[in-house]
């Protein structure tokens, strides 16, 4: 019998089929899947050392899917899902966290050997989870994209209302234009999005840039939650650019890299200031993004401080440094700076130690600096959907 005491449920439904045979045994599995069904998955319980999540899965074929993501990480090897005696219950049960929503996917016939794309293109939602995402493919992120999966949340916590486009919200424009960098001699799509009631006169909007453009156009909904908040009088309005990164040359283009920032601030920029009714106001213009879009916004507003005076950075991975060199490049800039005015919103996961040292520690130098930093701590992973959650807050900090 398989060792299902990390499962409470899994553990008495184990005990029980012990004493079933025949219809008996298969009529207490059905319940099972019954009740499972009403309550939706996966399944939260609470033992003696904490809170637990486990992952269910029905087959009685397949012996090899893998659950992805949440608490229990990418590692497919670690991931494989076993089943319960000879029924059609596979799971897997991890340690959780009261945490942010995250992000996790079934890989149905998962093959050993698989690589990142290939796994990633097999994954599917969970079919017992009402919560689900999806990301539409899209040219500049081909393996990144074209897939969907479930949303992970605490038994009974509900996602922010934000997310969704409240009743008698106006509704914002967001357009696509695909961009050719003669600098970077390469093509990506940038999104533009206006805000409700957009005008070529009066005051000039303030200006907003994030990286990884498509994933704060779905993941992250900006464009919805920035129209909710305006509606909230919570913001100013507000002209937002989500710039795309090419799968193939993201992290290169996000890590410190000057080339890219002068992409960013020599191409973009001007088209940007030369179409839209955009202020050229530093103190208004604000560039941001996540994991290494948070570095590289750092990096590129304290480069350019006549160009960038706020920065709006997610589980920024300010401790990245090419390897074999001194400490992080970013935290070095910032150590050359003594009457910084940037205004910062920064916010880590606790469960992503990797990250959240260096933030605490970047914290205290932009402080230090002069810098008016707001800087958050949540529960959570690095995960879009987590970063989601955060979003609100850092633009009502920034754009007010």
């Amino acid at each position: 019998m398989i060792d299902t005491h990390r499962s409470p449920a899994l553990a008495e439904l184990a005990t029980e089929l012990a004493s079933l045979e025949g219809n008996q045994r298969r009529t207490r599995v059905e319940q099972f899947w019954q009740e499972i069904a009403a309550c939706g998955t996966p399944l939260w319980e609470r033992d003696e050392q904490g809170l637990l999540v486990t992952f269910l899965w029905r087959s009685l074929h397949d012996d090899r899917v893998v659950v992805l993501g949440g608490p229990a990480g990418f590692d497919a090897a670690q991931n494989k899902l076993e089943r319960l005696e000879d029924t059609d219950i596979w799971f897997k049960t991890c340690p959780a966290e009261e945490c942010l929503a995250s992000m996790y996917m079934f890989v149905p016939h998962h093959e050993e050997g698989w690589d990142w794309t290939t796994r990633r293109n097999a994954c599917v939602r969970d079919p017992l989870n009402p919560h689900s995402f999806e990301v539409a493919p899209h040219q500049d992120l081909l393996p990144l994209t074209g897939y969907s999966g479930s949303v992970l949340m605490p038994h009974g916590a509900k996602r922010s209302p934000v997310l969704t486009r409240q009743t008698n919200t106006p509704q914002g424009t967001t357009t696509e234009h695909r961009f050719a960098s003669k600098r970077l001699g390469n093509e990506r799509s940038v999104y533009v999005h206006t805000p409700p009631g957009y005008t070529a006169d009066g005051e000039p909007y303030q200006l907003l840039l994030m990286f990884d453009g498509i994933a704060y156009d779905t993941l992250i909904p900006s464009p919805v939650i920035l129209d909710n908040l305006l509606r909230e009088g919570a913001i100013s309005p507000t002209v937002t650019v989500l710039i795309n990164n090419l799968h193939l040359t993201r992290n290169e283009e996000l890590r410190c890299n000057d080339e890219f920032v002068r992409f960013v601030t020599e191409e973009v920029l001007p088209w940007v200031r030369g179409n839209w009714h955009v202020t050229d106001d530093p103190a208004r213009t604000i560039i941001g993004g996540a994991s290494n879009g948070g570095l590289c916004s750092l990096y590129a507003a304290l480069k350019h401080p006549e160009l960038f005076g706020g920065v709006l950075a997610q589980s920024g991975n300010f401790g990245w440094s090419p390897e074999g060199s001194a400490p992080a490049p970013v935290l070095q800039e910032v150590l050359t700076r003594t009457d910084l005015t940037l205004r910062c919103s920064l916010d880590a996961g606790t469960l992503e130690p990797a990250i959240l040292e260096p933030n605490r520690t970047l914290v205290s130098l932009l402080r230090e600096r002069g810098a008016q930093v707001l800087y958050r701590e949540f529960v959570g992973t690095h995960d879009f959907l987590c970063w989601a959650e955060m979003f609100a807050g850092a633009a009502k900090a920034l754009l007010r």
